[in-house]
């Protein structure tokens, strides 16, 4: 009788072991079934062709902007190759790709420089009035001259002797001493020129900070979207 009773309860737990056990495979099912599959998307491989395509054209764009704005935009700032294209082209866009487009593309920097490249220019100018100027000409003048003798077959009318002179002119003059006068001026469009090459860049920096927080902002709201998404499944499962 003994027996018999504890085969009875071998089997017992036997069948509730195995219930718990089909039990839990269904709620890790459920749960699974549940759970978003995040695929993230492959990156696309670089076609080298098409970006040696795209470099040239670029470069070929570049070249055909005035010589004065690019030789200003590469001796104050180096140029820096858009990289719109090839954020297209992989289908993203990180935080470096967004300065150096911020940086080339922004109205407020390229004003800041093209003023810059001004008030250089100007220092150059203030000093321009010690150097010499040089100044040529040619003097035209005519004497009448009367004719004391005539022919005999000529007229009693009085013949008219021209002599022609030119008279070429060169002249040069330079400013010795004006009191300080030009120095001042040179001085003034120095200062000009280093505070233009302060605000252009302060504006580069306001810029990149700009676009930084812009971009942390997204980075965040995107995450902020994901948690909300996940909260409101863990309520739809309750």
């Amino acid at each position: 009788m003994k027996k018999i009773l504890n085969i009875l309860l071998i089997c017992s737990l036997l069948g509730v072991s195995q219930t718990s056990v089909i039990a839990k495979n269904k709620k890790e099912k459920v749960k699974n079934s549940d759970k978003i599959e995040i695929v993230k998307p492959e990156k696309q491989k670089v076609n080298k062709r098409q970006e040696r395509k795209k470099n040239a054209s670029v470069q070929r764009a570049q070249k055909s902007t005035s010589k004065e704005a690019k030789g200003m935009y590469e001796t104050k700032f180096p140029a820096i190759t858009s990289q719109i294209e090839y954020a297209d082209m992989n289908g993203e866009v990180t935080l470096s790709d967004c300065i150096k487009l911020a940086i080339t593309h922004h109205p407020t920097i390229m004003s800041a420089i093209s003023n810059s490249e001004i008030y250089k220019t100007k220092i150059g100018q203030a000093w321009s009035n010690y150097f010499p100027t040089v100044g040529a000409g040619v003097s035209y003048s005519r004497n009448d001259m009367l004719m004391s003798t005539m022919p005999a077959n000529m007229s009693r009318m009085m013949q008219q002797k021209y002599n022609m002179f030119y008279a070429p002119t060169l002249s040069a003059t330079m400013l010795l001493f004006d009191f300080g006068k030009t120095k001042a001026n040179a001085d003034m469009a120095k200062r000009n020129y280093e505070a233009s090459r302060y605000d252009a860049e302060s504006s580069i920096e306001t810029v990149i900070y700009n676009v930084k927080v812009a971009y942390y902002n997204m980075v965040f709201a995107e995450i902020q979207k994901s948690v909300y998404e996940e909260t409101v499944k863990d309520f739809e499962l309750q």
